[in-house]
């Protein structure tokens, strides 16, 4: 019976050991994954991009600072091809990839990760092409496919986005609030009686 009950006990320690080693290696872990974002850094773990961390450089300032006055034009960092960007999800879009599972609804991805394929001056196309389907051309290059489906089957969105312009010099329009998607367009018109000053 004695030497049971020491058993029991040596049990006991054993496992209060463990027990205190790997709440020792999980507290670490935390503390280095807390530090490691605090400096700036990501880990991608998606297949979009390489796979592997990732430094931020350098911040652009919130949309809601520069939100009030958009008169003040915010000193962006110059991007140019090439660059990876950590980027907010599309707004209008978090719905469809949480309903679709390529972002987990637990919060912890709030970001993309993406590389910068047009800049200032590049013209964007997509050309359907015998053999192939939907290609996306830039400065009519190349440059990929357009998927009709996921990984999954699943029909994906198609961006309908125009550059809007009026014929004035002063308009307001794409040059200053950028391309429009075509679910903000109400109608397509057509003039009937123009009057020119």
């Amino acid at each position: 019976m004695e030497r049971i009950q020491r058993t029991g006990r040596r049990d006991i320690r054993y496992y209060r050991k463990i027990f205190f080693k790997v709440l020792g290696v999980i507290f670490l872990l935390a503390s280095f994954l807390i530090i490691f974002r605090k400096a700036g850094y990501i880990i991608n773990v998606s297949n979009s991009l390489p796979y592997g961390i990732y430094k931020i450089v350098e911040k652009f300032p919130k949309e809601e600072k520069i939100a009030d006055d958009i008169f003040s034009y915010p000193k962006y960092p110059k991007l140019k091809r090439g660059d990876y960007v950590l980027l907010n999800i599309p707004k209008g879009y978090e719905k469809f990839f949480y309903e679709r599972g390529y972002i987990s609804k637990d919060g912890i991805v709030k970001h993309l990760i993406k590389q910068v394929e047009g800049i200032e001056g590049d013209t964007f196309e997509v050309v359907e092409k015998e053999n192939i389907g939907l290609v996306l051309k830039r400065n009519d290059k190349e440059i990929g496919i357009v998927s009709r489906v996921d990984s999954l089957g699943r029909e994906l969105p198609y961006i309908n986005e125009y550059f809007l312009m009026g014929t004035s010099l002063k308009s307001l329009d794409s040059r200053y609030y950028g391309a429009v998607h075509s679910r903000d367009i109400v109608a397509q018109i057509k003039p009937c009686i123009l009057i020119y000053w």
